[in-house]
C-alpha cells in the first residue's frame, strides 16, 4: 500500500522497492540458489551453478526464458569487480513472442534441477575478486495440466564472492 501511495503522489515507481516487496511476499513453490566452487581459474572456465527446487507437492512446468537453463540468452548475473564496478554483459539478448511447449522444463514435486554456466563466455573476467548476483526478474511457471495460466515468481537475490586465480 505504501508503494502505491508513493507512486500516486509522486508519479515515480521505485522499481527496486517494488521488486523487493514482491520477492518478500513470494509464495511461489520454488527455491532458487546460485553457487560457486572456491578456486576458479580462467584456463578451465569460471563456472556458476544454478539450482531450482520445486518445494510443492505437484509437478510444475518452468518457463526456461531468462533462466540459466536456456544458457546465456539474456543477462542473468550482475558481476562487479573489487572496486564495485559492474562488468558489461557481452552475450546475446533475445526477444520472444509466445512460449512454445519446448520452452518449458518439467520439475517434479519435491525435486530439484541444476545447471552450470561458464561466466567467461559472456563477461570480461580476469584474475581477481568479484561479487556475483542473480539478477532479480519475473520468472513464470504453471501446473503441468494443459492450458494452465502462467504464474509469476522471483528468485531472491543472493550475493556470492568469486575469486579467480
Amino acid at each position: 500500500m505504501l508503494v502505491l501511495t508513493y507512486i500516486f503522489f509522486t508519479g515515480h515507481t521505485p522499481v527496486n522497492r517494488v521488486i523487493a516487496e514482491t520477492m518478500a511476499n513470494n509464495k511461489a513453490p520454488f527455491e532458487c540458489r546460485i553457487s560457486l566452487t572456491d578456486k576458479q581459474t580462467l584456463e578451465t572456465g569460471v563456472w556458476i551453478t544454478f539450482t531450482i527446487t520445486n518445494t510443492s507437492g505437484q509437478d510444475l512446468e518452468l518457463l526456461s526464458w531468462y533462466t540459466p537453463f536456456e544458457g546465456f540468452m539474456a543477462e542473468l548475473f550482475m558481476i562487479k569487480d573489487s572496486a564495485g564496478i559492474p562488468l558489461i554483459y557481452q552475450g546475446p539478448k533475445v526477444k520472444r513472442l509466445t512460449p512454445q511447449p519446448s520452452d518449458f522444463i518439467s520439475i517434479p514435486a519435491h525435486s530439484e534441477l541444476d545447471t552450470e554456466l561458464d561466466l567467461t563466455l559472456v563477461y570480461p573476467l580476469a584474475t581477481g575478486k568479484y561479487s556475483v548476483n542473480l539478477i532479480p526478474r519475473r520468472l513464470e511457471y504453471k501446473p503441468r495440466e494443459q492450458n494452465a495460466d502462467l504464474l509469476p515468481f522471483y528468485c531472491p537475490a543472493q550475493e556470492l564472492t568469486l575469486e579467480i586465480s
